[in-house]
């Protein structure tokens, strides 16, 4: 699957070097970082402000706050931070997870992306794969698209297959599907041309645009709008008949099937909600090796801490973990308690984040102890601990009951441990 090679690319790196391999990397960090010339080599940067302007015969690993790249790239790109922006000419893949992704250019690989706010308009030749809150994919994918997101606007001229999911689809009137296109969402507005069959499922389905293949439907509510068109049959399953508007043209059969819930929405639920699941994991697999790379002491001594005192710090974590969204809640009602409130949140997210990498790091730290094997403290060590560590926690998350329990128990003595080494380094 296109998702685990993309995911496993900067495993598979930090692996080689967790066990005695050492790629041969341009290393550079800082706070403000400026990368200019020409490497032959693999280029590693981190730092607060990562700009990376070079032309690079080989790969891109560029994690930070904000990370600009604008550069003539061979190789694969793997990039991660607060905002990302991504453009120029990059002959391999793409893989960025980040609270804003931008992406232009030309990418000559494959793009996943992974993010809060996502905006890409680039010539993409191979697949693009994205998650976002919100998601805006314009430009050319000559591959297949695979879109999931709260918002997704697509606007593209895609020249494989469309998959969607998510609260709120828009296939804009601008967009171009050359093959099919599978759609399962809140609403779903279909306004572009889709050049082989739609199937969607959604809560409510409008089609505005043009489709040359069969239309499959499930829905609570379907509309098909004056100047649609749909060149092949309908076929629909709803609690009610589809509203069709004078104007609308329907040049196949249509047949209607009433039903009280629509069949196909569950699985097809389920199987976007898998998809969005191997994502997540991608994306924290990034984060957290961003995390261990930006904040290495707190990570280092948090882990340290966490096998320490292993029910001290759990015990702090759980009560964060349950009380903090409590108290924003009650803060939130009231209207001069919402600042507060909106700052507790955010100060939520972030602990809760350190300490899933903490977690991860004390996971893998522990495993490699009980197989007698050292690790190595550098940049691509803790990287690699990360890895191992985020497996094994999603692993034993698959156990009922018990697997729960102990994710929870271990999420919650990472949290507990970035809280105090918090408390210390304000104390000191």
């Amino acid at each position: 699957m296109n998702i685990v090679r993309h995911g496993l690319f900067l495993s598979a790196l930090a692996l080689t070097f967790l066990f005695g391999g050492a790629p041969t990397l341009a290393q550079l960090h800082g706070d403000d970082v400026l990368r200019t010339g020409t490497f032959n080599d693999d280029v590693f940067v981190s730092g607060g402000h990562v700009t990376i302007r070079a032309t690079v015969n080989a790969g891109v690993i560029a994690m930070g706050r904000e990370v600009m790249i604008r550069s003539n790239i061979t190789g694969d790109v793997v990039t991660s931070g607060a905002t990302v922006t991504v453009g120029d000419q990059i002959g391999g893949d793409v893989l960025a997870a980040a609270g804003a992704i931008r992406a232009k250019g030309k990418i000559g690989g494959e793009m996943t992306a992974v993010g809060g706010d996502i905006e890409l308009n680039a010539a993409i030749t191979g697949d693009l794969l994205a998650l976002g809150g919100r998601l805006e994919a314009a430009g050319r994918i000559d591959g297949d698209a695979k879109l999931a997101g709260g918002r997704v606007e697509a606007k593209a001229q895609i020249g494989g297959n469309l998959m969607m999911a998510g609260g709120r689809l828009i296939l804009e009137p601008d967009a171009v599907v050359k093959g099919k296109a599978w759609v399962v969402g809140g609403r779903i507005e279909i306004d572009g041309r889709i050049e082989k069959e739609l199937r969607a499922a959604g809560r409510r389905v409008i089609i505005a645009g043009e489709v040359l293949g069969n239309v499959h439907v499930d829905a609570i509510e379907l509309e098909i709008l004056s100047g649609a068109k749909i060149h092949g049959k309908l076929f629909y399953r709803s609690p009610h008949k589809a509203e069709i508007h004078e104007g609308a043209t329907i040049l196949g059969d249509v047949a209607f099937v009433q039903s009280e819930q629509p069949s196909h929405m569950v699985g097809s639920a389920l199987a976007a909600a898998g998809g969005i699941v191997l994502l997540l994991l991608v994306a924290l697999t990034i984060l957290g090796a961003a995390q261990v790379l930006a904040f290495p002491e707190h990570s280092i001594k948090s882990a340290r801490l966490g096998r320490s005192s292993p029910w001290r710090t759990f015990g702090i974590g759980f009560a964060v973990l349950v009380a903090t969204p409590i108290a924003a809640v009650i803060l939130l009602s009231t209207v001069i308690g919402i600042p507060l409130g909106l700052v507790l949140l955010a100060a939520y997210v972030v602990l809760a984040s350190l300490g899933l990498g903490n977690a991860a790091l004390l996971v893998g730290r522990q495993s490699l102890a009980w197989m007698g094997r050292n690790w190595d403290s550098g940049a691509w060590g803790r990287i690699g601990l990360v890895v191992i560590g985020l497996l094994i926690i999603a692993i034993v998350g698959l156990i009922p009951i018990l697997g729960a329990i102990a994710v929870l128990a271990a999420i919650s003595i990472g949290i507990g441990a970035s809280a105090v080494q918090l408390a210390r380094h304000r104390t000191a």
